[in-house]
Parts: C-alpha cells; structure tokens; sequence
C-alpha cells in the first residue's frame, strides 16, 4: 500500500522528519527506512518454515524460532 501512495509524511513527536514517496524514502536510508526494513523481516520465513509469521509468534507478540 505505501509503495503506491504520492506522498509518505513520517512524524516523529510531531515534527516532520521526512515527506517523500517509497521510492525516495528508501533511497534516503532514514526513519522511514529503518521501519518498513524492520517491519519487512517479520515477513521473511526461514527456508522450509512456510507458516505465517503470526503463527510464529508467542503471546507477547515475539517472534520464536
């Protein structure tokens, strides 16, 4: 959804820190780089581990090996 959008403001304590689109924030390796990559690994399963990163998760919402 955000690689489509025209414009991506990222917020810290209400000060803007960035305004850009996917592509551009990505290329600036800033804030909004280091959450989508951080959100991003969460999705990535290791080889052979085909179930949904959630289901690899315990009840503080960790993931598990």
């Amino acid at each position: 959804m955000f690689r489509i959008a025209n414009k991506i403001v990222v917020l810290n304590n209400g000060t803007i820190e960035e305004i850009g689109n996917h592509t551009e924030l990505m290329k600036a390796h800033g804030e909004y780089y280091k959450l989508f990559s951080t959100q991003a690994k969460r999705y990535q399963s290791p080889v052979g581990d085909e179930r949904p990163p959630f289901d690899r998760m315990n009840p503080r919402h960790e993931m598990v090996d």
